[in-house]
């Protein structure tokens, strides 16, 4: 005879009520309280699955809620779904999240005999963690010493594809903070130095001040500047390379032998003959250089052209002269070898078989005069 034959109806419905008013104070549709640890059991028959919720206080942080899971008496954690962007102090965070926000690269080296020594992909390595957004350290051992240096600063010259990127590190301890070190493409470098230096090198010019210090590339890229300047400025431009003979013609009427050059942007140009051979051994002539200037002052009254010249004695008989004439047009854009001659004092000039082979052009500092 069960229980409930010894329990008359109104005794029955009093312990119903009694197992429902303790039921209500643990939880009904509106909320409530769950007191205890429960534990959340989904059947299955191949499966002992479920979830349990663990509260436990821990000194440092306060109360701390655990939610584990388990299947067959195994525990794993549980997963955290539909996760967003946090907002708000509290708010949980992805790993994805964290990591690309305070992801740390790695960079170990040795420094030994002077030299710093780092793996092949150290280069590769500074450059995916910075564009990475990742915080990049070096950590060299020295002596058994070990320095940890954080990346301070990514130079790029002419972009990585070209292997012109330099990553400097600068120490972080106090006995490190005069350290500096350097990973290029194909090189590494550690130093001692003043860290001022560090922190205020540039690699372009801003503003002049005392407190700012060029990088060897910025010297170079000067030097460079300057160099070229100097070149396009006082160096030789080729405007023409070739083999010609002069004829004879009158300046006022000249018969054009170069043509379609454009020498306005030149204060003067050299005009390179080779020297004549002459009727015999001793009539062999000099090579030498006509400079025609091309000034607008240093046109000439009559045929309004720019003329030069060169007159010197043969170098086998010092009894006989020889020279020869330039004339450049007015506009600038021809070139005529007008005479190549030779003569003893008193006697007809005779013809010689020089040639003009090449011309270049020089700007000078000053363009028109």
């Amino acid at each position: 005879m069960s229980l409930i034959d010894y329990v008359n109806n109104d005794g029955l419905k009093h312990l119903i009520q009694l197992i429902k008013s303790e039921l209500n104070n643990k939880y009904d549709k509106s909320g409530g309280k769950i007191l205890g640890v429960p534990e959340l059991s989904v059947d299955d028959e191949d499966y002992d699955v479920g979830v349990k919720l663990v509260a436990r206080l821990d000194n440092n942080r306060g109360t701390i809620l655990n939610v584990r899971g388990h299947a067959d008496n195994t525990s794993y954690y549980t997963a955290i779904e539909n996760v967003g962007t946090p907002v708000n102090n509290h708010d949980a965070a992805t790993k994805q999240y964290v990591d690309d926000l305070c992801s740390i690269t790695w960079i170990t080296g040795f420094y030994e005999d002077g030299e710093l020594y780092v793996s092949s992909t150290a280069y590769n390595d500074c450059f995916d963690g910075v564009t990475g957004n990742h915080t990049v350290y070096l950590k060299i051992t020295e002596a058994g010493q070990v320095s940890v240096m954080r990346l301070q600063s990514w130079i790029n010259f002419n972009g990585h594809s070209t292997h012109q990127d330099s990553f400097q590190f600068v120490g972080l301890a106090d006995s490190d903070t005069t350290k500096s070190a350097i990973i290029t493409y194909d090189s590494a470098s550690f130093y001692t130095t003043d860290f001022e230096h560090i922190n205020n090198k540039v690699s372009t010019w801003g503003s002049v001040n005392n407190n700012e210090y060029p990088t060897t590339k910025l010297v170079k890229d000067n030097l460079d500047e300057l160099k070229a300047y100097v070149d396009d400025r006082l160096g030789e431009h080729v405007l023409w390379t070739g083999s010609l003979e002069a004829t004879e013609n009158k300046a006022r009427s000249p018969s054009w032998h170069i043509t379609g050059l454009d020498m306005t942007p030149y204060r003067y140009i050299l005009c390179y003959i080779q020297g004549c051979k002459g009727g015999n051994n001793d009539q062999e002539g000099s090579s030498h250089v006509v400079r025609v200037d091309l000034q607008e002052s240093m046109k000439t009254p009559r045929s309004n052209m720019f003329v030069g010249g060169s007159m010197m004695p043969y170098p086998q008989d010092n009894g006989v002269k020889y020279g020869s004439s330039v004339a450049v047009s007015a506009d600038k854009t021809s070139v005529d070898f007008h005479y190549s001659f030779a003569n003893t004092t008193g006697t007809t000039c005779l013809d010689r078989d020089s040639k003009l082979v090449k011309i270049t052009g020089v700007k000078g500092i000053e363009l028109n005069g």
